[in-house]
């Protein structure tokens, strides 16, 4: 059998925590009437909503990114499309350059007369300007 002193300590400690989630206790070990303090299910509350908010927040950095690797995946392709683009247009002017200095090298005319894919027809004259 618990003696009496054992019984009432254990609820005067319980006390103590009960009214510790209440209200904060002053220094002198009472609580203070005139503070609120949040309770046990107000802290869990505030737990779980400070998860949303954080849950929140990192859903829409997870969605950020996301749209942020998007824009950079396009903007890849297009670069790749563009440089394609350019080593088309590098290659047509390397032939054109070519070709061009092929006109001033000694029997260029002929040269011109034999390579010209356009077909002329049998009645009609070519004239080629000779310098």
């Amino acid at each position: 059998m618990q003696d009496r002193s054992s019984v009432s300590t254990a609820a005067a400690s319980t006390a103590a925590v009960v009214a510790s989630h209440g209200r904060k206790a002053t220094s002198s070990g009472t609580a203070d009437p005139g503070r609120f303090q949040w309770g046990c299910r107000d802290d869990v509350l505030c737990s779980l909503l400070g998860l949303g908010v954080k849950s929140a927040a990192s859903l829409l950095i997870l969605i950020s990114l996301g749209k942020l690797a998007l824009a950079h995946q396009q903007r890849h392709g297009h670069f790749h499309e563009l440089r394609a683009a350019d080593l088309l247009q590098q290659q047509r002017l390397d032939a054109a350059m070519v070709s061009f200095d092929r006109q001033f090298q000694i029997g260029a005319e002929q040269r011109q007369l034999r390579d010209d894919p356009q077909w002329i027809a049998p009645d009609r004259r070519r004239v080629v300007w000779v310098p």
